[in-house]
């Protein structure tokens, strides 16, 4: 997850949940839904994390499912279906196995409408932006390319904090 500039250089974190910690929505149309960050109608995910407010969503939609995902109207956000097929609002071509959409952030409705013909499995991701520039090298994310060159020479020299 991306940090605002201030906290950049923050220690690094790291947590495992068992699956067992994550909480599940089982919808009135038979989808369940695994809620690992952010909300999903009033069920709390495992993970809150307040700078970029993430939604984190493992969802199985049964053969002939539909759900309509409320998502926060500033938030950008994707879908990646990882098994079946999905239709994802008014688009005609469904979204295909190991395929990433992104969604279009439409003033009018906050959220996203998610039919299957067949048992689907999808994530749903989304964040709000930082409108912060963005330099990136492998597993570093910064806002310059100078910083960028810092991390590697901290890296390279051993200097880097270590998670707790």
């Amino acid at each position: 997850i991306n940090l605002p500039a201030s906290r950049k250089l923050s220690a690094p974190a790291y947590r495992e949940l068992d699956a067992d910690q994550i909480p599940e929505l089982r919808t009135a149309g038979g989808s369940l839904i695994r809620v690992i960050a952010g909300a999903v109608d009033g069920v709390d995910g495992a993970i809150q994390e307040a700078d970029t407010e993430p939604q984190y969503w493992d969802v199985r939609l049964p053969a002939g499912g539909c759900e309509y995902l409320a998502l926060p109207a500033a938030h950008h956000a994707a879908v990646y279906v990882y098994a079946g097929e999905a239709q994802l609002g008014e688009q005609r071509r469904p979204v295909a196995t190991h395929t990433l959409a992104a969604l279009s952030q439409d003033t009018q409705s906050h959220g996203v409408c998610i039919r299957a013909e067949q048992p689907t499995r999808l994530l749903v991701l989304a964040g709000r932006p930082l409108n912060e520039p963005i330099a990136q090298w492998g597993p570093f994310v910064m806002n310059t390319h100078a910083e960028i060159e810092q991390a590697i020479a901290d890296m390279r020299a051993g200097v880097l904090a270590h998670a707790q």
